[in-house]
């Protein structure tokens, strides 16, 4: 294996890796939904929003931060757009449709 060059500089920066679990609104159950949720972010999002190995699984990346405050935003912001994502109703085919857990419950929850 060859040796991985670290990109430092001067000062110290943070970022944030999320993973979430992705469950049924109404059974509890983990959802193989990951693409239904990315489907409907814009195409640039796909560098900071991204599936996992599990279909039940999204990843959340910040940027690169300076600050904690700055990480909080950045991630905070990311977790609103995913949020009014899951809040929605999708559809299923055939007239049904599903509702994802909500996120801010998820999260309350923990």
């Amino acid at each position: 294996m060859g040796k991985i060059d670290f990109a430092s500089n001067l000062t110290h920066t943070l970022g944030i890796e999320l993973e979430l679990g992705l469950v049924d609104g109404e059974t509890m159950a983990l959802s193989n939904s990951v693409q239904q949720v990315l489907d409907q972010l814009p195409d640039e999002a796909g560098k900071v929003f991204k599936p996992e190995l599990m279909q039940c699984c999204l990843e959340i990346n910040t940027g690169v931060c300076n600050t904690v405050g700055e990480a909080e935003q950045d991630l905070r912001e990311k977790l609103l757009r995913v949020e009014a994502i899951t809040d929605a109703p999708y559809t299923l085919g055939r007239g049904k449709t599903k509702r994802l857990i909500r996120l801010a419950d998820a999260i309350a929850g923990y």
